[in-house]
Protein backbone atom coordinates (compact mmCIF):
# COMPACT_ATOMS: atom_id res chain seq x y z
CA UNK A 1 0.00 0.00 0.00
CA UNK A 2 1.86 3.19 -0.75
CA UNK A 3 2.10 6.18 1.44
CA UNK A 4 2.37 9.77 0.71
CA UNK A 5 3.95 12.13 2.42
CA UNK A 6 2.83 16.09 2.30
CA UNK A 7 4.34 19.12 3.79
CA UNK A 8 2.27 20.75 5.93
CA UNK A 9 4.13 23.42 7.04
CA UNK A 10 7.86 24.01 7.91
CA UNK A 11 10.05 27.16 9.41
CA UNK A 12 13.68 27.58 9.11
CA UNK A 13 14.65 29.86 11.99
CA UNK A 14 16.16 33.37 11.27
CA UNK A 15 17.58 34.42 14.29
CA UNK A 16 17.27 32.62 17.66
CA UNK A 17 13.61 31.88 18.52
CA UNK A 18 12.21 30.23 21.92
CA UNK A 19 8.83 28.59 20.03
CA UNK A 20 7.71 27.42 17.43
CA UNK A 21 3.63 27.10 16.74
CA UNK A 22 2.13 24.97 14.39
CA UNK A 23 -1.81 25.57 14.12
CA UNK A 24 -4.66 24.63 11.98
CA UNK A 25 -3.41 21.33 11.52
CA UNK A 26 -6.15 19.42 9.29
CA UNK A 27 -7.62 16.69 9.98
CA UNK A 28 -6.91 14.99 6.13
CA UNK A 29 -4.16 12.55 7.33
CA UNK A 30 -3.66 8.93 8.61
CA UNK A 31 -0.59 10.26 10.77
CA UNK A 32 1.79 13.16 11.17
CA UNK A 33 5.53 13.02 11.14
CA UNK A 34 7.57 15.75 12.44
CA UNK A 35 11.21 16.01 11.39
CA UNK A 36 13.96 18.75 11.90
CA UNK A 37 17.16 19.58 13.05
CA UNK A 38 17.98 21.95 16.03
CA UNK A 39 20.67 23.54 18.00
CA UNK A 40 20.12 25.22 21.42
CA UNK A 41 22.03 28.32 22.67
CA UNK A 42 22.63 26.57 26.21
CA UNK A 43 24.27 23.38 26.68
CA UNK A 44 20.81 22.43 28.71
CA UNK A 45 18.25 23.21 26.00
CA UNK A 46 15.81 20.90 25.88
CA UNK A 47 12.40 20.79 23.82
CA UNK A 48 9.22 20.44 24.96
CA UNK A 49 6.46 19.16 22.34
CA UNK A 50 2.93 20.17 23.43
CA UNK A 51 -0.24 19.12 21.58
CA UNK A 52 -3.52 21.61 21.88
CA UNK A 53 -1.62 23.73 23.99
CA UNK A 54 -2.20 21.21 26.63
CA UNK A 55 -0.09 22.12 29.89
CA UNK A 56 -1.89 19.30 31.50
CA UNK A 57 0.07 16.81 33.65
CA UNK A 58 -1.34 13.95 30.74
CA UNK A 59 1.79 13.31 28.73
CA UNK A 60 3.99 9.76 29.96
CA UNK A 61 7.15 8.68 27.92
CA UNK A 62 9.72 5.58 28.11
CA UNK A 63 13.25 6.71 26.36
CA UNK A 64 16.33 4.25 25.26
CA UNK A 65 19.44 5.80 25.16
CA UNK A 66 23.07 5.36 24.51
CA UNK A 67 25.43 7.78 25.37
CA UNK A 68 29.06 8.31 23.85
CA UNK A 69 32.23 10.26 25.18
CA UNK A 70 33.60 11.46 21.40
CA UNK A 71 32.46 12.20 17.86
CA UNK A 72 29.78 9.97 17.07
CA UNK A 73 30.07 7.25 15.48
CA UNK A 74 32.88 5.37 16.35
CA UNK A 75 33.68 6.36 19.84
CA UNK A 76 33.21 3.91 22.95
CA UNK A 77 29.83 3.34 24.34
CA UNK A 78 29.91 5.07 27.59
CA UNK A 79 26.77 4.27 28.61
CA UNK A 80 22.96 3.06 27.86
CA UNK A 81 19.65 2.49 29.54
CA UNK A 82 16.24 3.72 30.30
CA UNK A 83 14.03 6.16 31.93
CA UNK A 84 10.70 7.24 32.17
CA UNK A 85 8.50 9.83 33.10
CA UNK A 86 4.64 9.64 34.09
CA UNK A 87 2.38 12.64 34.25
CA UNK A 88 4.53 15.35 32.52
CA UNK A 89 3.31 18.34 31.23
CA UNK A 90 5.27 18.19 27.51
CA UNK A 91 7.47 15.19 25.74
CA UNK A 92 10.93 16.21 26.15
CA UNK A 93 13.70 15.86 23.00
CA UNK A 94 17.15 16.82 23.40
CA UNK A 95 18.97 19.05 21.25
CA UNK A 96 22.42 19.33 20.51
CA UNK A 97 24.57 21.49 22.71
CA UNK A 98 26.53 24.99 20.81
CA UNK A 99 26.66 25.71 18.34
CA UNK A 100 26.08 23.05 16.18
CA UNK A 101 22.51 21.84 14.75
CA UNK A 102 23.41 18.30 14.70
CA UNK A 103 20.58 17.44 17.15
CA UNK A 104 18.19 15.54 14.52
CA UNK A 105 14.71 14.11 15.44
CA UNK A 106 11.61 12.42 14.39
CA UNK A 107 8.37 12.39 15.91
CA UNK A 108 5.70 9.86 14.10
CA UNK A 109 2.53 10.49 15.75
CA UNK A 110 -0.08 7.40 14.99
CA UNK A 111 -4.04 8.39 14.48
CA UNK A 112 -3.89 11.96 15.38
CA UNK A 113 -7.52 13.04 14.46
CA UNK A 114 -8.89 10.36 16.21
CA UNK A 115 -11.45 11.20 19.30
CA UNK A 116 -11.47 7.66 21.19
CA UNK A 117 -8.15 6.64 21.62
CA UNK A 118 -4.88 8.22 23.73
CA UNK A 119 -2.25 9.53 21.27
CA UNK A 120 0.93 7.73 20.73
CA UNK A 121 3.80 8.60 19.71
CA UNK A 122 7.95 7.28 19.04
CA UNK A 123 10.41 9.79 18.70
CA UNK A 124 14.32 8.80 17.63
CA UNK A 125 16.80 11.59 17.78
CA UNK A 126 20.51 11.78 18.23
CA UNK A 127 22.69 15.16 19.40
CA UNK A 128 26.31 15.03 19.35
CA UNK A 129 26.52 12.79 23.25
CA UNK A 130 23.35 10.50 22.61
CA UNK A 131 21.25 8.23 20.32
CA UNK A 132 18.04 7.74 22.00
CA UNK A 133 14.61 6.94 21.40
CA UNK A 134 10.99 7.17 22.93
CA UNK A 135 8.05 5.38 23.15
CA UNK A 136 5.15 8.66 24.17
CA UNK A 137 1.81 9.15 25.32
CA UNK A 138 -0.32 11.77 25.56
CA UNK A 139 -3.51 10.93 27.57
CA UNK A 140 -6.32 12.96 25.70
CA UNK A 141 -8.84 11.69 23.28
CA UNK A 142 -8.67 15.27 21.27
CA UNK A 143 -7.44 15.13 17.83
CA UNK A 144 -4.76 16.62 17.54
CA UNK A 145 -4.74 20.29 15.49
CA UNK A 146 -1.91 22.08 17.15
CA UNK A 147 1.91 21.27 18.40
CA UNK A 148 4.00 23.84 20.29
CA UNK A 149 7.78 22.87 20.45
CA UNK A 150 9.84 25.42 22.48
CA UNK A 151 13.15 25.54 24.52
CA UNK A 152 13.19 24.57 28.27
CA UNK A 153 16.27 25.15 30.51
CA UNK A 154 17.24 28.18 29.28
CA UNK A 155 18.30 29.58 25.80
CA UNK A 156 17.07 29.69 22.29
CA UNK A 157 16.79 27.69 19.24
CA UNK A 158 19.99 28.37 16.94
CA UNK A 159 19.69 30.78 13.68
CA UNK A 160 18.64 27.97 11.17
CA UNK A 161 17.16 25.59 13.04
CA UNK A 162 14.41 23.48 11.14
CA UNK A 163 11.20 21.60 11.87
CA UNK A 164 9.11 20.30 9.39
CA UNK A 165 5.43 18.79 9.75
CA UNK A 166 4.33 16.30 7.29
CA UNK A 167 0.90 14.51 7.42
CA UNK A 168 0.97 10.87 5.91
CA UNK A 169 -2.12 9.59 4.10
CA UNK A 170 -2.42 5.84 3.65
CA UNK A 171 -3.47 5.23 0.37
Amino acid sequence: MPVTYDRIASTTIGSPSTTIDFTGIPNTYTDLVISGYVGATTESGFLRIRYNGSTDSNYSNLTWYSSYTGAFPGTPLTGSGAYGNLNWQYIQVNTAPPPTLGSGFNIDIQNYKSTSIFKTSIIKYNNKKEVNMSACLWRSTDAINQVTIDIISGGSMLTGSNITIYGILAA
